[in-house]
């Protein structure tokens, strides 16, 4: 998991991203029709002095799409930009998209947690629309708003010494960030700790020993992560037990593996002729791997209970961190994507170095379109015993409901429009042709009628619209 093969800036296409199209331009969007470094580097300085926001290069201020050439240079280029002449260093995704058949670049900031932030040694803020140099006034502002404890990541660890952490893994950090021209960062270890703004006052902060220490458990007990199977519901019977222990990329690979070696394998013949057997885990590989990032990225370290804990059950599996929702994340937000204020900067900014994290905010939607592709029902966040409670489910696998809330039962529907509802979320819409596409090809258009039919009368889903405009939203009933 920690190994991946650099393939490049990736080229997609979500609908969240269309939408940036329409939206007018403000305090947590720029559009940029010229590609131009300084301009690209004020604006990101600005944006992390405030909430965030998007910028899209290669659009008019009206949204109309005139593209980047050599995109994929620009890429870099901005990357290096941005690494090298913004500090403190902070988290900045850097994206090509297309829009009608051109390439654009899509910056996703974060709001920054060390400010105030400076874009070749000039402070710059965002106003309305508009970026500039921050006044006296701003200056004394974006102080003011620093908290006078350190943030947990920031504090010095005095337990901790160089010796302690994985010097291979710090070498990983450094070539990865410089193969992938993120930044120029030093071969020297403690040279680039310090870059990284991972060493304070001398001292390793909490976050190198949380990413880097080899022991890191020894240290921060909070970073173990406990793994366990159960052979059913009860939880009577246990088929395999873990405890896992080591720094974020170790935990990341041990997570991975317990899920790899526990989880079912649906096997398949793929056709008549080739007798070899296709298979596949019971989730999709993708959505794990963004779950396993969410929760390691946005636990809450500074809890001494702040651990991560997978429960695979027969017929679905459950992924719990400590911390609730970070500051300017709501569970809607959480599944359709949207710039949040990372709960760990430091630790996030490092798996945007060695390319684990791609995209800002949309680690839910990836899980979420993963497992619809996969054909499996939309996964389930709540917040749970002080932390974010993540459960995928197989098809017919029904949540428990809370006690008085409106369910049904598989009697009410037939497994045709089970197997359909349990893959949409609340609010979700469909038409006629979209549900006889997926779930009923192979039956007439007068049983799909039939079925929606079923779906109506056990206020699973809700009519809206009429004649050619008529489609469907699935309502808030559970399965179970």
């Amino acid at each position: 998991m920690t190994n991946q093969k650099d393939t490049g800036p990736a080229l997609t296409t979500l609908t969240s991203d269309l939408e940036l199209l329409k939206q007018p331009e403000s305090n947590t969007l720029e559009r940029l029709t010229k590609y131009n470094l300084k301009t690209i580097g004020q604006t990101v300085c600005a944006f992390l002095n405030g909430e965030g926001g998007r910028i899209l290069v290669g659009v008019s201020d009206t949204g109309q799409v005139v593209g980047v050439p050599q995109a994929e240079e620009a890429v870099e280029s901005v990357q290096k930009e941005i690494f090298s002449r913004v500090q403190p260093p902070a988290t900045c995704m850097v994206s090509l998209v297309a829009f009608q058949n051109q390439k654009v670049l899509l910056l996703e900031i974060a709001p920054g947690a060390d400010g105030p932030y400076t874009y070749s040694h000039t402070i710059y803020v965002r106003e309305g629309e508009s970026t500039r140099k921050a006044t006296p006034k701003n200056v004394i502002e974006l102080v003011g708003q620093l908290e006078s404890v350190p943030r947990w990541e920031a504090r010095p660890y005095l337990g901790c010494e160089l010796s302690d952490l994985d010097q291979a893994e710090l070498e990983r950090t450094a070539e990865d960030a410089n193969r992938r021209r993120y930044a120029n960062l030093p071969q020297e270890h403690e040279r680039m700790l310090d870059a990284l703004y991972l060493v304070r006052g001398g001292a390793l902060t909490n976050a190198a020993v949380a990413l880097y220490a080899k022991e890191a458990a020894r240290f921060l007990p909070q970073t173990r992560v406990r793994a366990v199977h159960f052979a059913d519901e009860s939880k009577d019977e246990i088929l395999d037990n873990k405890s896992f222990e080591g720094h974020v990329f170790s935990l990341l690979d041990q997570m991975n593996a317990f899920l790899q070696t526990n989880l079912s394998i649906k096997a398949s013949l793929p056709g008549t002729t080739d007798f070899v057997r296709a298979e596949a885990v019971t989730f999709p590989p993708e959505a794990l791997r963004e779950a396993l990032l969410n929760a390691i990225v946005h636990r809450d370290y500074s809890r001494s209970d702040g651990s991560i804990s997978i429960s695979l059950f027969p017929r679905h599996l459950e992924i719990w961190n400590a911390g609730g929702l970070p500051e300017g994340v709501t569970l809607k937000t959480l599944r359709e994507g949207g710039i949040s204020r990372p709960r760990n900067p430091d630790l996030a900014h490092v798996l945007l170095l060695r390319g684990l994290i791609e995209r800002m905010g949309i680690g839910g939607r990836r899980i979420i379109e993963a497992c619809q592709k996969a054909g499996l029902p939309a996964p389930k966040w709540e917040e749970k015993a002080g932390g974010m409670l993540l459960t995928f489910r197989l098809p017919g696998a029904g949540s428990q409901p809370q006690k008085g809330a409106p369910t049904r039962s598989s009697a009410e529907l037939n497994p045709r429009v089970w197997d359909f509802v349990a893959t949409l979320t609340e609010g979700q819409k469909f038409t006629a042709r979209e549900y006889q596409e997926k779930a009923a090809a192979g039956v007439s258009e007068r049983q799909a009628r039939l079925d929606l039919a079923q779906m109506i009368k056990a206020q699973v889903a809700e009519r809206r619209g009429s004649g050619h405009s008529t489609y469907y939203v699935r309502t808030e009933i559970e399965l179970k």
